[in-house]
């Protein structure tokens, strides 16, 4: 599933969390960047071994698919998500500068444009195929929601102006914020299409999956059950960021340091040599296999993989 923001956080005022038990080894290798661009993010897995993310071509962002130790650069296709069957959901190059339009891709098929408005994207795509985004109705600054349903993609909006949905699960959970007036974060149901539950700025919502969201609540990682609102605190993530759940396992950062949360424990996660550590913004259903982005000592941005033992 889709995280809230996509890029590094390098928030220097994080407290370190927990110490990990010994427990769960992990191992960190370095994922290759395409000749000519320059690394950004990891945005997603398909669980299966498969990651996808951002990097930075000479003209503009461009798309980038890590699989069986290679990166594949996809010039037409910025991924922002991907779910378990290989679909991504980002947006792909409108017909002027500056303008995007909201898109579908499958691993190893062709884009699907959904919409021409503005500019649109794909924010989040779930197992099912459904989608969430933006949508700028041929004006450049305000905008509103939208959910396209599997299989037509008939655009199907959340209808609620000023709105970023980011990521939808499988249970029919919506999650998203308000850019104007205010930043507040919002729970929808795509099934109704009703606001369930909003936020104020003490809540920072990242991710959902199966029913759970990843948030932040006064700087405490916590899980939130999306449709009754109970909170649950993660062991071990106080000044930390949920940037991806799956399962209920948890990647993000703590103190400009990539970490898993897995089962009541607190990983730490190592970095490539010559490298630190910035954050963990993809993971697979077990912990097992995560990915992210590390810094070299050059400043340069290195995605990173990590495989780590069962629990």
């Amino acid at each position: 599933m889709k995280r809230i923001g996509a890029v590094a956080v390098l928030a220097g005022l994080f407290a370190f969390p927990a110490t990990a038990s010994a427990a769960t080894t992990c191992t960190a290798g370095v994922l290759p960047t395409p000749p000519d661009t320059v690394a950004y993010s990891v945005t997603g897995t398909d669980g299966h071994g498969t990651f996808v993310g951002v990097v930075q071509g000479a003209q503009r962002q461009e798309g980038v698919v890590w699989r069986d130790g290679d990166a594949t650069l996809l010039p037409d296709f910025v991924p922002l998500d991907i779910n378990d069957s290989g679909l991504m959901g980002g947006y792909t190059p409108g017909p002027s500068n500056g303008r995007v339009i909201a898109a579908l891709r499958p691993l190893d098929g062709p884009v699907r444009k959904l919409d021409a408005s503005w500019t649109t994207a794909v924010n989040g795509v779930n197992d099912a195929g459904d989608a969430v985004g933006d949508v700028y109705l041929e004006h450049p600054v305000v905008h509103v929601s939208a959910l396209w349903r599997t299989p037509d993609y008939r655009l199907d909006g959340l209808y609620r102006s000023n709105a970023s949905p980011k990521a939808i699960d499988d249970t029919g959970l919506v999650i998203g914020r308000l850019d104007f007036p205010d930043t507040s974060f919002t729970v929808w149901s795509a099934t109704t299409r009703e606001i369930i539950r909003e936020y104020g700025p003490e809540v920072q919502l990242y991710d959902v999956d199966n029913g759970v969201i990843a948030a932040s609540h006064n700087r405490k990682i916590v899980k939130i059950d999306g449709w009754t609102g109970a909170e649950t605190v993660v062991p071990g993530a106080t000044n930390a960021v949920p940037f991806a759940i799956e399962d209920g396992v948890i990647a993000g950062s703590a103190r400009r340091a990539a970490m898993l949360w897995r089962d009541g424990e607190a990983i730490l996660l190592p970095a490539p040599a010559d490298t630190t550590t910035r954050e963990a913004s993809a993971v697979n259903a077990t912990g097992t296999e995560a990915a992210g982005i590390s810094v070299s000592t050059t400043g340069k941005v290195v995605p990173t993989l990590w495989e780590c033992s069962a629990a």
